[in-house]
């Protein structure tokens, strides 16, 4: 599953001069975009992001932000006829919004390393609105169990096993896409899996 090499929206994941800033981007060999929505109310179907960039960046004074970029036209399911659905204007409108973008607030350092509550927001069809997604804990050995800095979230991230873990779920009909309300659920499980490049 690829991953559009682009540059990091803070800073191209160099440290400044005072060495307190760091942006890590995703693998593209080993991080995935994966939902899942309930159909009919029995049973889940699966797809993914084929292309989607993820950049975390690490600031000593002003915390942890996320921001992830999905591409729309990218979108794949196991039916071809599920995948067009997807691209049409009923939903992601790929052609005329070819992005869905998440921006997080910036969070406490310890909540990369910790798990917690990630709100931000998400601009998906023209619209943006606020989004909560979680993370889950690193649980990396390479990690110290009380003060977390930026050398070893960094140290921990690039090392092998270790990963973001980014969760939740998206309403679809806050942004407009109500098609098939009776057969596709409401809510959409999106699951960010990131290991940063090393």
């Amino acid at each position: 599953m690829g991953l559009d090499a682009r540059e990091a929206y803070a800073g191209n994941g160099k440290r400044n001069g005072a060495g307190q800033v760091v942006a890590l981007e995703a693998d593209p060999e080993h991080s995935r975009a994966d939902f899942k929505v309930v159909v009919f109310g029995l049973f889940k179907k699966k797809g993914d992001f084929q292309r989607f960039t993820v950049t975390l960046r690490l600031d000593e004074k002003k915390g942890a932000t996320v921001r992830a970029v999905f591409f729309s036209d990218s979108v794949k399911m196991s039916s071809g006829s599920d995948t067009q659905l997807l691209k049409s204007p009923g939903y992601f409108s790929a052609e005329a919004h070819p992005e869905i973008v998440f921006v997080s607030h910036a969070v406490p350092l310890s909540l990369i390393a910790n798990g917690g509550e990630l709100p931000g927001e998400l601009s998906l069809r023209g619209q943006t609105l606020t989004q909560v997604f979680s993370v889950k804990p690193i649980n990396c050995s390479f990690l110290p169990s009380q003060t977390v800095s930026i050398k070893s979230l960094e140290k921990a991230l690039q090392s092998s096993g270790c990963l973001l873990d980014v969760r939740g779920y998206v309403e679809r009909k806050r942004f407009g896409m109500v098609e098939k309300s009776g057969i596709v659920s409401n809510k959409v499980e999106l699951h960010l899996i990131v290991h940063p490049v090393r």
